[in-house]
């Protein structure tokens, strides 16, 4: 029975999710699949439960054993208990009160919106802002919030993803660099493509001394480096990219039938 049940309701969970987009039969199309998705969301849970365990007994034991870097993993533990412990806070309804204001975004068009900042205890007017848009214009909202939750969300977690990703960009580059050398005329081809997209990415006119040396002209109206670029992302890069997703969807597709009919069974552990 317990080699026979898992592979019965993921079967049955499969067919459902499948069904849901040929079918327009509302118990598939909306109830069946409602439900599903709700059962999708206490194995969240439970899935959830075991990664704080495993994540708790890893860090654990590096802290126990003083092994290297085991600061860094007494500090993960900390903002873990500190950030569960405030999300178990009631959210507020929290009445936005500010002045509206007009500014020019970067397309140069001048909207209305509320100046507001997220501390740690509330909204408090000052820079940033949270605002919904009515007829066009945008206002002053009711937001549900739980202020400090937010807060280590705004200010601890996005800046420490946006340096990651920004420290992600040199080795993007290091990869490319050894990617673009020219050992054949395909490897030569692509140099060529790749320094024409980065040309086009930057506006190189308005570069002090560069645009001077570099005579970029235009064409249609644009930077010749920025219509190339748009000719190389449009056509070669596009079609090699769909390529690229019709393999994989042909892929998942075959791996989906395999799990669905339980011919492949990953969710047991290889057994079964």
């Amino acid at each position: 029975m317990r080699s026979k049940l898992p592979p019965f309701i993921c079967f049955i969970c499969g067919i459902v999710l499948l069904l849901q987009f040929f079918s327009p039969w509302d118990p598939i199309e909306k109830d069946m699949l409602e439900w599903v998705g709700n059962s999708t969301q206490v194995v969240g849970v439970f899935a959830l439960a075991i990664g704080i365990a495993s994540l708790v007994h890893m860090h654990g034991n590096k802290i126990k054993r003083k092994m290297p870097g085991w600061g860094f993993s007494l500090i993960t533990l900390l903002c873990v208990v500190v950030v569960a412990t405030i999300g178990l806070i009631p959210a507020n309804n929290i009445k936005v009160k500010s002045p509206i204001v007009a500014k020019t975004d970067i397309f140069g068009e001048t909207n209305l919106f509320v100046e507001t900042t997220h501390t740690l205890f509330g909204f408090q007017t000052d820079s940033s802002f949270t605002n919904t848009i009515v007829a066009g214009k945008k206002i002053p909202v009711n937001k549900k919030s739980v202020p400090m939750f937010d807060w280590f969300y705004n200010y601890i977690f996005v800046p420490l993803s946006a340096t990651t990703f920004s420290l992600l960009a040199f080795y993007i580059m290091s990869a490319a660099y050894r990617a673009v050398r020219v050992k054949s005329w395909e490897a030569g081809l692509l140099l060529v493509a790749a320094i024409i997209v980065l040309l086009g990415q930057v506006p190189m006119e308005q570069i002090p001394f560069v645009g001077k040396f570099i005579a970029c002209g235009t064409i249609k109206g644009i930077s010749t480096f920025e219509y190339l670029k748009s000719i190389i992302l449009d056509f070669p890069n596009t079609a090699a990219k769909r390529g690229i997703i019709i393999g994989i969807a042909l892929g998942g597709l075959a791996t989906s039938i395999k799990i669905i009919f339980g011919i492949e069974r990953p969710y047991m552990g290889g057994q079964g």
